[in-house]
C-alpha cells in the first residue's frame, strides 16, 4: 500500500484502496469512493476531502463492515492526513 505522508498522497492511496476493496469484496464502499472521486464535480478539493472523511468515518463506525487489518490501517492513515490538512 502507498505510504501516505502528505495530502497529495491521499488521492493515489484512495485509488489503490478502491482496487483493494473490490478484492475483499467491499463493492459498495469501492463504488462510493469511485463515484465521489470521478463522477461528482466538487467546488474545491477541501469539499472532496471532507466528503471522503465523512464516508470513512461512517464506514468505520458501522458494525456491518469488517476490513482486513491492512485496509483498515490504510483508511485510518488517509483519515489522519485529511484531518491534519483541514
Amino acid at each position: 500500500m502507498i505510504k501516505i505522508q502528505t495530502i497529495t498522497d491521499v488521492y493515489p492511496a484512495i485509488e489503490e484502496l478502491i482496487i483493494e476493496l473490490r478484492t475483499v469484496p467491499q463493492l459498495k464502499l469501492a463504488d462510493t469512493l469511485h463515484h465521489r472521486m470521478h463522477m461528482v464535480t466538487w467546488t474545491s478539493g477541501s469539499e472532496l476531502l471532507e466528503e471522503l472523511q465523512n464516508i470513512f468515518t461512517d464506514t468505520l463506525q458501522s458494525s456491518d463492515v469488517k476490513f482486513p487489518a491492512p485496509i483498515e490501517n490504510q483508511i485510518q492513515q488517509i483519515m489522519h492526513v485529511i484531518k491534519r490538512h483541514a
